[in-house]
């Protein structure tokens, strides 16, 4: 998938998940820099501007280029929270602080994905069907 139409597909779930007041840039990076533990995308976010950037790998099923972007906007939804959490977790000693921190992170993480499997039940089409016949129970889903 081109570079337009990842924003272009992106800017359709960006309204649908009603995340428009988040400024984004999107970046396309070449299917072959996906790691053995398949990150298929990323999403920085700055919560006090709320802007972010997210870089999806192209070259990809559109199905999957799909469950993508919607896993990394979803990102955005869970994004002030876990920034107010990191943010209350630096007032503990450092120690403390980085453990409430990577706790954060991946409650964040689970948050999305419980999200993502509830979008998937209910959507149509390719990415539904793509989510359905891709991912096993267990499985990872791309992040």
């Amino acid at each position: 998938m081109k570079q337009a139409q990842v924003e272009k597909l992106g800017r359709e779930w960006q309204a649908r998940l009603l995340l428009d007041r988040w400024e984004i840039e999107w970046q396309v990076f070449p299917a072959s820099y996906v790691n053995e533990e398949r990150h298929l995308g990323n999403c920085a976010t700055d919560t006090d501007t709320l802007t972010a950037t997210i870089s999806i790998a192209a070259k990809r099923p559109s199905a999957e280029i799909e469950s993508t972007i919607i896993h990394e906007l979803l990102h955005l939804v869970v994004a002030p929270l876990a920034a107010a959490g990191r943010l209350a977790a630096g007032r503990l000693s450092s120690e403390a602080a980085e453990i409430m921190a990577d706790v954060i992170d991946a409650e964040a993480e689970r948050a999305v994905r419980c999200l993502e499997r509830v979008i998937a039940s209910h959507a149509s089409g390719s990415f539904m069907e793509f989510n359905r016949a891709g991912r096993k129970r267990g499985s990872k889903w791309p992040t």
